[in-house]
């Protein structure tokens, strides 16, 4: 797996105040089928009464993504609506007079799983059917359990544009939350 967007070694800033969505890329990687994309935004809450910091995250699970033919390299682009983002923070982050926040940096965490990986994934998913018992699924002979891979990648430290931060401060949805 290659992650094109946001790139890893970039100081590019994300902006999530655009009228237009912020793409995410990456390059599938050989024998992946299942992909998943968790965006970590941190921050900090400092207690007005006493200075006291403490650092905070929230983490953003995207659903995932599944690829039909995964010995095929390709490439996988999500588009993210920047109100979605200030519509999660607000759903994470409850309002407190007590504590000023100040934005810190997001990860962009990409996931990639192999193909029974994806099979247990699928098969242990809520259903909507009349089963009362979940179906078990094992890949391993004389046992149970599953057998797999998955990889992990970072695209670290990536911070918001000034107009991502204005917005954050005093937008319909995040103006509340005591961000500086």
């Amino acid at each position: 797996m290659r992650i094109q967007r946001p790139a890893i070694n970039s100081a590019a800033t994300i902006g999530w105040a655009s009228q237009f969505p912020y793409k995410v890329e990456f390059a599938t990687a050989a024998n992946g089928k299942v992909y998943n994309l968790t965006i970590r935004f941190r921050y900090t809450e400092e207690e007005i009464a006493n200075g006291t910091l403490t650092q905070k995250s929230i983490d953003w699970v995207f659903p995932n993504m599944l690829v039909s033919n995964p010995s095929q390299v390709t490439t996988i682009e999500k588009e993210i609506d920047g109100e979605d983002f200030y519509k999660f923070v607000a759903s994470k982050i409850k309002e407190d007079p007590s504590v000023e926040r100040f934005a810190g940096s997001m990860d962009f965490i990409f996931t990639a799983g192999a193909e029974f990986l994806a099979n247990y994934i699928s098969i242990n998913q809520a259903t909507t059917s009349i089963l009362t018992t979940i179906p078990q699924y094992s890949n391993v002979e004389g046992g149970t359990g599953i057998f797999s891979s998955r990889f992990i990648q970072v695209s670290p430290n990536k911070f918001m544009d000034a107009p991502s931060l204005d917005l954050l401060r005093t937008g319909p949805y995040t103006g509340n939350l005591g961000f500086q």
